[in-house]
């Protein structure tokens, strides 16, 4: 499913913050793409929780037309092996968004598509696109 934050166009400041929740060791980090040219990472998380605190993105004029890449990588090492399953089933990770035209919006990984994991239930690998139209 793909996924789009409409920022609009002007001087107004769009903001991303990251919420992880897990019970695994989690590190984020946040690359805006325009076209073929990235940013590099824009923002990260501190250890261990993954989180990421409101932080700008740029303008809107800036910004539009790119999107916003966040990989999130967990480990579970710490857990029996009995109970990792269990705790990559209860991964949340939520994108919430600032400053664009239809106000706040928040996004959430995709299961299905936006997560890999080991066959032992060691690491847990998110990468999540969301569109900046």
């Amino acid at each position: 499913m793909e996924q789009k934050y409409v920022v609009g166009t002007g001087d107004a400041i769009i903001t991303l913050e990251v919420t992880v929740g897990t019970v695994g060791s989690a590190y984020c980090n946040v690359s805006l793409f325009k076209g073929a040219v990235s940013s590099g990472v824009i923002a990260e998380s501190l250890p261990p929780d993954g989180s990421i605190p409101e932080e700008p993105l740029g303008t809107a004029n800036e910004v539009g037309g790119g999107c916003v890449i966040i990989r999130t990588l967990i480990n579970f090492g710490h857990l029996p092996v009995e109970v990792r399953e269990m705790a990559v089933e209860r991964i949340v990770a939520e994108y919430h968004f600032e400053g664009g035209v239809m106000g706040p919006q928040s996004f959430a990984f995709n299961p299905e598509t936006d997560l890999v994991v080991t066959p032992n239930y060691t690491i847990a690998s998110i990468t999540s696109k969301i569109e900046l139209i």
